[in-house]
């Protein structure tokens, strides 16, 4: 359990940064208080790119602010699901708000990454017929490549995509608060 002051300081965690667009993005959007863009996880992955692909064209700044900060809650809740609540050491009825408060950066990478990815998700899947929807048509399979990574054919990672770095961030975080140990069995050679 966590409060939901925790959330929504987790969820200022990541700013959008300062590219210039058609509308004003509000302080508490552009920086956060870690000090990290999103463009840091992924250069793909900016509020320009973001105001170009919503579903709404020409979306209002209130609106657009709005949306962005709706974004940053939904990447912390995802990040807390997946840190917290997937870990089969939580406990349900331990408030992990003090963790979450002292010791914010350890959800950064994990926040930076989920954005990046509903970023890009977003690319992928714009439905407004404009110059950004033929552009991200023509690069679904670059996209989906920075998304998932590649791979050879047998099976070696190449590229990491947004997804395994998604999911090292949040295991990284798991695994220091939930301090989780390696169990070593010693014993001889049986054969």
């Amino acid at each position: 359990m966590y409060s939901p002051e925790s959330i929504s300081y987790l969820q200022d965690r990541i700013g959008f940064g300062t590219n210039p667009i058609a509308v004003t993005v509000e302080p508490t959007n552009k920086v956060g208080s870690s000090g990290r863009l999103l463009t840091s996880f992924h250069k793909l992955a900016d509020v320009k790119q973001i105001y170009n692909t919503t579903t709404e064209a020409n979306m209002s700044e209130v609106a657009f602010n709005e949306y962005l900060q709706e974004l940053k809650k939904q990447a912390a809740l995802r990040v807390l699901t997946e840190v917290l609540n997937n870990n089969y050491s939580y406990k349900t009825e331990f408030d992990y708000s003090d963790t979450i408060l002292n010791r914010p950066e350890l959800f950064d990478d994990a926040l930076g990454y989920s954005l990046a990815i509903a970023a890009i998700q977003q690319q992928i899947a714009v439905e407004r017929s404009n110059n950004e929807q033929r552009k991200a048509l023509e690069a679904f399979q670059k996209l989906k490549i920075e998304l998932e990574g590649v791979k050879d054919t047998y099976g070696n990672v190449i590229s990491r995509g947004l997804y395994s770095s998604f999911y090292y961030a949040h295991k990284n975080a798991s695994r220091i608060i939930f301090r989780t140990q390696k169990f070593i069995i010693d014993s001889p050679n049986v054969w």
